[in-house]
Protein backbone atom coordinates (compact mmCIF):
# COMPACT_ATOMS: atom_id res chain seq x y z
CA UNK A 1 0.00 0.00 0.00
CA UNK A 2 2.78 2.22 1.03
CA UNK A 3 4.48 2.00 -2.73
CA UNK A 4 1.12 2.98 -4.24
CA UNK A 5 -0.16 6.02 -1.59
CA UNK A 6 0.72 8.91 -4.04
CA UNK A 7 -0.61 7.32 -7.11
CA UNK A 8 -4.02 6.34 -4.94
CA UNK A 9 -3.74 9.68 -3.42
CA UNK A 10 -3.71 11.73 -6.65
CA UNK A 11 -6.43 9.13 -8.57
CA UNK A 12 -8.93 8.77 -5.88
CA UNK A 13 -8.81 12.92 -5.20
CA UNK A 14 -7.10 14.67 -7.95
CA UNK A 15 -8.70 12.88 -11.35
CA UNK A 16 -11.80 12.09 -9.68
CA UNK A 17 -12.83 15.97 -8.83
CA UNK A 18 -13.04 16.72 -12.46
CA UNK A 19 -16.29 14.42 -12.51
CA UNK A 20 -18.35 16.19 -10.01
CA UNK A 21 -20.70 18.80 -11.16
CA UNK A 22 -19.79 22.61 -10.85
CA UNK A 23 -22.43 25.54 -8.88
CA UNK A 24 -22.35 29.02 -9.10
CA UNK A 25 -20.06 31.28 -6.73
CA UNK A 26 -23.38 32.42 -4.72
CA UNK A 27 -24.39 29.26 -3.80
CA UNK A 28 -22.06 29.76 -0.91
CA UNK A 29 -21.04 27.68 1.82
CA UNK A 30 -20.60 29.20 5.60
CA UNK A 31 -18.43 28.16 8.78
CA UNK A 32 -21.83 26.54 9.90
CA UNK A 33 -22.43 24.14 6.92
CA UNK A 34 -25.46 25.87 6.02
CA UNK A 35 -26.60 26.71 2.18
CA UNK A 36 -27.55 30.23 0.91
CA UNK A 37 -31.67 30.21 1.43
CA UNK A 38 -32.51 31.74 -1.47
CA UNK A 39 -30.91 29.01 -3.44
CA UNK A 40 -32.62 25.81 -1.39
CA UNK A 41 -35.42 25.28 -3.34
CA UNK A 42 -33.63 25.63 -6.83
CA UNK A 43 -30.70 22.90 -5.11
CA UNK A 44 -33.73 20.57 -4.80
CA UNK A 45 -35.26 20.98 -8.04
CA UNK A 46 -32.05 20.34 -9.63
CA UNK A 47 -31.48 17.19 -6.64
CA UNK A 48 -34.78 15.64 -8.65
CA UNK A 49 -33.39 15.83 -11.83
CA UNK A 50 -30.79 13.11 -11.42
CA UNK A 51 -33.28 10.43 -10.93
CA UNK A 52 -34.33 8.39 -13.39
CA UNK A 53 -35.51 5.45 -11.74
CA UNK A 54 -38.05 4.37 -9.29
CA UNK A 55 -37.29 2.75 -5.79
CA UNK A 56 -38.50 -1.38 -5.57
CA UNK A 57 -39.58 -1.20 -1.80
CA UNK A 58 -42.48 -3.67 -0.73
CA UNK A 59 -43.23 -1.85 2.36
CA UNK A 60 -42.93 1.69 3.25
CA UNK A 61 -40.47 2.22 5.66
CA UNK A 62 -40.63 4.49 8.58
CA UNK A 63 -36.43 5.52 9.34
CA UNK A 64 -34.36 5.11 6.11
CA UNK A 65 -30.57 5.90 6.87
CA UNK A 66 -28.80 7.17 3.90
CA UNK A 67 -25.31 6.32 4.42
CA UNK A 68 -22.66 8.60 2.08
CA UNK A 69 -19.58 7.62 0.10
CA UNK A 70 -16.18 9.22 0.80
CA UNK A 71 -13.66 5.92 0.86
CA UNK A 72 -12.44 5.54 4.28
CA UNK A 73 -13.92 8.33 5.75
CA UNK A 74 -16.94 6.43 6.18
CA UNK A 75 -15.79 4.04 8.70
CA UNK A 76 -17.50 6.47 10.87
CA UNK A 77 -20.52 5.20 9.67
CA UNK A 78 -19.81 2.14 11.75
CA UNK A 79 -19.86 4.04 14.48
CA UNK A 80 -23.11 6.26 13.86
CA UNK A 81 -24.60 2.28 13.16
CA UNK A 82 -23.25 1.43 16.83
CA UNK A 83 -24.87 4.15 18.16
CA UNK A 84 -28.43 3.58 16.49
CA UNK A 85 -28.11 -0.17 17.51
CA UNK A 86 -27.60 0.21 20.57
CA UNK A 87 -30.34 2.75 21.08
CA UNK A 88 -32.94 0.91 19.47
CA UNK A 89 -33.26 2.85 16.81
CA UNK A 90 -35.44 0.95 14.17
CA UNK A 91 -33.56 1.04 10.78
CA UNK A 92 -36.39 -0.20 8.05
CA UNK A 93 -34.44 0.82 4.86
CA UNK A 94 -30.67 1.38 4.04
CA UNK A 95 -29.57 3.54 1.11
CA UNK A 96 -25.72 3.57 0.07
CA UNK A 97 -23.41 5.07 -2.39
CA UNK A 98 -19.46 4.02 -3.04
CA UNK A 99 -18.08 2.92 0.33
CA UNK A 100 -21.81 3.90 1.78
CA UNK A 101 -22.97 1.29 0.02
CA UNK A 102 -20.70 -1.20 1.01
CA UNK A 103 -20.71 -0.86 5.09
CA UNK A 104 -24.71 -0.67 4.25
CA UNK A 105 -24.81 -3.94 2.46
CA UNK A 106 -23.13 -5.91 4.92
CA UNK A 107 -25.02 -4.49 7.54
CA UNK A 108 -28.27 -5.03 5.94
CA UNK A 109 -26.95 -8.52 5.51
CA UNK A 110 -26.91 -9.45 9.07
CA UNK A 111 -22.92 -8.69 9.72
CA UNK A 112 -22.93 -6.86 13.19
CA UNK A 113 -20.87 -4.06 13.54
CA UNK A 114 -17.53 -5.52 15.37
CA UNK A 115 -17.18 -7.78 11.96
CA UNK A 116 -17.74 -4.66 9.60
CA UNK A 117 -15.34 -2.89 11.89
CA UNK A 118 -12.98 -5.55 11.56
CA UNK A 119 -12.91 -5.65 7.86
CA UNK A 120 -11.74 -2.16 7.85
CA UNK A 121 -9.15 -1.97 11.04
CA UNK A 122 -7.02 -4.74 9.85
CA UNK A 123 -7.17 -3.47 6.03
CA UNK A 124 -8.98 -5.84 4.43
CA UNK A 125 -11.43 -4.23 2.58
CA UNK A 126 -8.75 -1.48 1.39
CA UNK A 127 -6.04 -4.33 0.13
CA UNK A 128 -8.81 -5.87 -2.10
CA UNK A 129 -10.16 -2.28 -3.26
CA UNK A 130 -6.48 -1.26 -4.22
CA UNK A 131 -4.58 -2.80 -7.19
CA UNK A 132 -1.07 -2.81 -7.43
CA UNK A 133 -0.78 -0.03 -9.54
CA UNK A 134 2.83 0.91 -11.11
CA UNK A 135 2.29 -2.66 -13.35
CA UNK A 136 -1.30 -1.26 -14.16
CA UNK A 137 -0.37 2.34 -15.01
CA UNK A 138 2.70 1.02 -16.95
CA UNK A 139 0.28 -1.08 -19.54
CA UNK A 140 -2.10 1.39 -19.46
CA UNK A 141 -0.88 2.76 -23.47
CA UNK A 142 -1.44 -1.05 -24.53
CA UNK A 143 -4.45 -1.72 -22.79
CA UNK A 144 -5.91 1.33 -24.91
CA UNK A 145 -4.56 0.06 -28.31
CA UNK A 146 -5.75 -2.99 -27.64
CA UNK A 147 -9.25 -1.22 -27.17
CA UNK A 148 -8.88 1.14 -29.94
CA UNK A 149 -8.26 -2.54 -32.28
CA UNK A 150 -10.67 -4.63 -30.89
CA UNK A 151 -13.32 -1.95 -30.11
CA UNK A 152 -14.33 -3.89 -26.63
CA UNK A 153 -13.72 -3.03 -23.25
CA UNK A 154 -13.70 0.35 -21.15
CA UNK A 155 -11.05 2.62 -20.11
CA UNK A 156 -9.60 2.12 -16.10
CA UNK A 157 -6.60 0.72 -14.72
CA UNK A 158 -8.41 -1.91 -13.08
CA UNK A 159 -11.91 -4.13 -13.62
CA UNK A 160 -12.04 -4.40 -9.61
CA UNK A 161 -12.05 -8.16 -9.39
CA UNK A 162 -10.81 -8.73 -6.56
CA UNK A 163 -13.32 -6.35 -4.55
CA UNK A 164 -15.68 -8.27 -6.51
CA UNK A 165 -14.64 -12.07 -5.37
CA UNK A 166 -14.32 -9.99 -1.62
CA UNK A 167 -18.11 -8.78 -2.21
CA UNK A 168 -18.97 -12.74 -3.18
CA UNK A 169 -17.77 -13.90 -0.67
CA UNK A 170 -19.12 -11.61 2.27
CA UNK A 171 -22.82 -10.46 0.59
CA UNK A 172 -25.61 -12.66 -0.11
CA UNK A 173 -26.15 -12.92 -4.24
CA UNK A 174 -29.33 -11.16 -4.63
CA UNK A 175 -31.01 -7.80 -2.47
CA UNK A 176 -33.65 -9.99 -2.08
CA UNK A 177 -31.96 -12.27 0.87
CA UNK A 178 -30.85 -9.33 2.60
CA UNK A 179 -32.25 -8.89 6.02
CA UNK A 180 -33.21 -5.28 6.11
CA UNK A 181 -34.40 -3.95 2.72
CA UNK A 182 -31.25 -2.31 0.93
CA UNK A 183 -30.58 -0.15 -2.30
CA UNK A 184 -27.15 0.85 -4.32
CA UNK A 185 -26.75 4.38 -5.34
CA UNK A 186 -24.85 3.97 -8.85
CA UNK A 187 -23.88 6.74 -11.64
CA UNK A 188 -24.80 5.80 -15.26
CA UNK A 189 -22.00 7.33 -17.96
CA UNK A 190 -24.44 6.97 -20.73
CA UNK A 191 -27.50 9.05 -19.56
CA UNK A 192 -25.64 11.14 -16.63
CA UNK A 193 -28.07 10.56 -14.28
CA UNK A 194 -28.01 8.36 -10.79
CA UNK A 195 -29.01 4.65 -11.46
CA UNK A 196 -29.91 2.62 -7.84
CA UNK A 197 -30.57 -0.76 -7.70
CA UNK A 198 -32.53 -2.58 -5.20
CA UNK A 199 -33.20 -6.04 -6.27
CA UNK A 200 -31.20 -8.61 -8.64
CA UNK A 201 -27.38 -9.44 -8.53
CA UNK A 202 -26.32 -7.60 -4.72
CA UNK A 203 -22.47 -7.52 -5.20
CA UNK A 204 -22.23 -6.27 -8.63
CA UNK A 205 -24.80 -3.42 -7.93
CA UNK A 206 -22.25 -2.41 -4.84
CA UNK A 207 -19.30 -2.72 -6.88
CA UNK A 208 -20.63 -0.36 -9.90
CA UNK A 209 -21.66 1.62 -6.57
CA UNK A 210 -17.87 1.71 -5.82
CA UNK A 211 -16.36 2.06 -9.10
CA UNK A 212 -14.21 5.55 -9.20
CA UNK A 213 -12.97 6.29 -12.25
CA UNK A 214 -10.32 6.14 -13.76
CA UNK A 215 -8.83 3.84 -11.00
CA UNK A 216 -12.29 1.34 -12.11
CA UNK A 217 -13.49 0.12 -15.31
CA UNK A 218 -17.40 1.38 -15.90
CA UNK A 219 -19.40 -1.94 -14.97
CA UNK A 220 -21.47 -2.20 -18.18
CA UNK A 221 -25.80 -3.69 -16.56
CA UNK A 222 -27.97 -3.62 -19.51
CA UNK A 223 -28.13 -0.78 -20.93
CA UNK A 224 -26.19 1.16 -18.41
CA UNK A 225 -22.49 2.08 -18.50
CA UNK A 226 -22.01 2.65 -14.41
CA UNK A 227 -19.28 4.15 -12.45
CA UNK A 228 -19.31 5.40 -8.54
CA UNK A 229 -22.76 7.25 -7.35
CA UNK A 230 -21.05 9.72 -5.14
CA UNK A 231 -20.75 11.23 -8.87
CA UNK A 232 -23.80 12.50 -8.40
CA UNK A 233 -25.54 11.31 -5.07
CA UNK A 234 -22.69 11.15 -2.52
CA UNK A 235 -25.10 11.58 0.30
CA UNK A 236 -28.96 9.64 -1.04
CA UNK A 237 -30.92 11.72 1.79
CA UNK A 238 -33.31 11.72 -1.49
CA UNK A 239 -33.34 8.36 -2.43
CA UNK A 240 -34.35 7.57 1.79
CA UNK A 241 -37.01 10.35 1.17
CA UNK A 242 -38.50 8.51 -1.98
CA UNK A 243 -38.66 5.63 -0.23
CA UNK A 244 -41.51 6.59 1.54
CA UNK A 245 -39.99 6.95 4.68
CA UNK A 246 -41.34 9.19 7.71
CA UNK A 247 -37.87 9.77 8.95
CA UNK A 248 -34.68 10.01 7.07
CA UNK A 249 -31.10 9.81 8.68
CA UNK A 250 -28.07 10.90 6.76
CA UNK A 251 -24.76 10.76 7.32
CA UNK A 252 -22.11 12.93 5.39
CA UNK A 253 -18.42 11.83 5.89
CA UNK A 254 -16.88 14.72 4.43
CA UNK A 255 -15.84 17.65 6.46
CA UNK A 256 -16.93 20.93 6.10
CA UNK A 257 -14.70 23.64 4.32
CA UNK A 258 -12.80 25.57 6.76
CA UNK A 259 -10.57 28.37 6.42
CA UNK A 260 -7.10 26.04 6.08
CA UNK A 261 -3.12 27.26 7.26
CA UNK A 262 -1.47 27.74 3.92
CA UNK A 263 1.14 25.31 4.84
CA UNK A 264 -1.49 23.05 4.92
CA UNK A 265 -0.76 23.20 0.97
CA UNK A 266 2.83 21.89 0.67
CA UNK A 267 2.28 18.90 -0.44
CA UNK A 268 0.35 17.82 -3.99
CA UNK A 269 -1.43 15.58 -1.49
CA UNK A 270 -3.53 17.96 0.51
CA UNK A 271 -4.02 20.23 -2.50
CA UNK A 272 -5.70 17.63 -4.33
CA UNK A 273 -7.61 16.77 -1.33
CA UNK A 274 -8.57 20.18 -0.72
CA UNK A 275 -10.22 20.61 -4.30
CA UNK A 276 -12.13 17.34 -3.75
CA UNK A 277 -13.51 18.35 -0.29
CA UNK A 278 -14.43 21.68 -1.94
CA UNK A 279 -16.51 20.38 -5.25
CA UNK A 280 -17.61 17.56 -2.97
CA UNK A 281 -18.88 19.88 -0.18
CA UNK A 282 -21.48 21.81 -2.17
CA UNK A 283 -23.00 18.81 -3.74
CA UNK A 284 -23.16 17.38 0.05
CA UNK A 285 -25.00 20.34 1.45
CA UNK A 286 -27.55 20.28 -1.47
CA UNK A 287 -28.21 16.60 -1.23
CA UNK A 288 -28.14 16.92 2.88
CA UNK A 289 -31.60 18.95 2.52
CA UNK A 290 -33.99 16.19 2.40
CA UNK A 291 -32.61 14.26 5.55
CA UNK A 292 -34.82 14.93 8.79
CA UNK A 293 -31.21 14.34 10.19
CA UNK A 294 -27.96 14.95 8.81
CA UNK A 295 -24.82 13.17 10.67
CA UNK A 296 -21.31 14.89 10.06
CA UNK A 297 -18.85 13.33 12.16
CA UNK A 298 -15.10 14.56 12.25
CA UNK A 299 -13.44 13.32 9.57
CA UNK A 300 -10.64 15.82 8.79
CA UNK A 301 -7.13 14.60 7.89
CA UNK A 302 -8.56 10.80 6.69
CA UNK A 303 -7.80 9.87 3.34
CA UNK A 304 -9.94 8.45 1.07
CA UNK A 305 -8.01 5.44 1.46
CA UNK A 306 -5.50 4.56 4.06
CA UNK A 307 -5.24 1.13 6.43
CA UNK A 308 -3.78 3.35 9.69
CA UNK A 309 -5.10 1.29 12.39
CA UNK A 310 -5.16 4.02 15.23
CA UNK A 311 -6.75 6.72 12.31
CA UNK A 312 -9.28 4.46 11.23
CA UNK A 313 -10.66 3.43 14.61
CA UNK A 314 -10.71 6.89 15.92
CA UNK A 315 -13.14 7.82 13.10
CA UNK A 316 -15.41 5.19 13.93
CA UNK A 317 -15.33 6.26 17.16
CA UNK A 318 -15.81 10.42 15.84
CA UNK A 319 -18.93 8.27 14.42
CA UNK A 320 -20.10 7.29 17.81
CA UNK A 321 -19.66 11.07 19.06
CA UNK A 322 -21.63 12.50 16.45
CA UNK A 323 -24.27 10.04 16.44
CA UNK A 324 -24.71 10.73 20.31
CA UNK A 325 -24.98 14.41 19.66
CA UNK A 326 -27.71 14.18 16.76
CA UNK A 327 -29.41 11.58 18.62
CA UNK A 328 -32.35 14.17 20.54
CA UNK A 329 -32.73 15.40 17.10
CA UNK A 330 -33.35 11.27 16.07
CA UNK A 331 -35.15 10.79 18.89
CA UNK A 332 -37.59 13.81 18.05
CA UNK A 333 -38.39 12.87 14.54
CA UNK A 334 -39.62 9.81 15.69
CA UNK A 335 -41.67 10.57 18.05
CA UNK A 336 -43.53 13.67 15.87
CA UNK A 337 -44.45 10.28 13.77
CA UNK A 338 -45.54 8.14 16.66
CA UNK A 339 -42.92 5.63 16.05
CA UNK A 340 -41.37 3.55 18.63
CA UNK A 341 -38.20 1.96 19.46
CA UNK A 342 -37.19 -0.97 18.51
CA UNK A 343 -37.76 -4.25 21.35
Amino acid sequence: MSNNKWLVSAIFSGLAFSSFPAFSMDQSISGDNTINEKNEVALKSLANETISTVLDIKNKPRVALALGGGGCKCVAEIGVLRVLEANKIPIDYIVGTSTGATIGAMYAAGMSIDEIEKLYVKGIVQKVMIPTLVPRIAMLPIAQAERDFTGKGYAGITDGSNFKTFLDKTLPAIFEDLKIPFSAVTTDLISGRSLVFSKGNLPIAVQASNSLPPMYKPIAIDNALLVDGAIRANVPALWGRKSGADVVIAVDVDPPIRTQDPKYFDTFKHVLIRITDIGVGELDLREGLEADVLIRPETFGVELMTRDKNLIENTIKNGEIAANQALPKILNAMQLHNIALKK
